[in-house]
């Protein structure tokens, strides 16, 4: 064996030493970086008047980590100040409203700026490509004040 020969198979036993020892991308990481998460189902939708013409806001609803749990949070602006709104979660459109989701939230009772900001739980996770609604108000014969579609996405 030639002298230059000696650091090169020093070199290969090295390199294999440190592959045999490195860990693979799904083992854990010591250098601190992570991988990226996987995306968050989201449904969103923007609050459109229906009866009250000043009623305006957003809503989101995500997948909890309690199994079949959705998270809904219902935001709104230019409601009557002190009143209260009772709001529900539909499957179908607000032009086409479906049944009732039970969701277990307090009612939207609007503060002196006219915002109110609620939140609750429904025992159930929501399906892509099925349509869902927020009523805000109720669902009765009359018009709601308020209502928005939820479109499916991710965050």
């Amino acid at each position: 064996m030639t002298l230059r020969a000696i650091p090169c198979l020093t070199l290969v036993a090295a390199a294999a030493v440190i592959a045999a020892c490195t860990p693979g991308y799904a083992d854990v990481n010591h250098l601190g970086v992570l991988p990226p998460t996987p995306p968050i189902p989201l449904w969103m939708g923007a609050v459109r008047p229906e009866a009250a013409p000043a009623i305006r806001g957003a809503v989101a609803v995500t997948g909890m980590t309690t199994p079949n749990y959705s998270h809904v949070l219902v935001s709104i602006s230019g409601a009557a100040p002190g009143q209260s709104y009772d709001w529900t979660l539909h499957s179908g459109s607000c032009g086409n409203v479906g049944a009732a989701i039970p969701v277990n939230g307090y009612p939207l009772v609007a503060f002196a700026d006219g915002t109110a900001k609620a939140e609750g739980y429904a025992p159930t996770r929501l399906s892509p490509g099925t349509a869902y609604s927020v009523v805000i108000g109720g669902a009765g014969s009359a018009p709601p004040p308020a209502c928005a579609d939820l479109a499916y996405g991710s965050m």
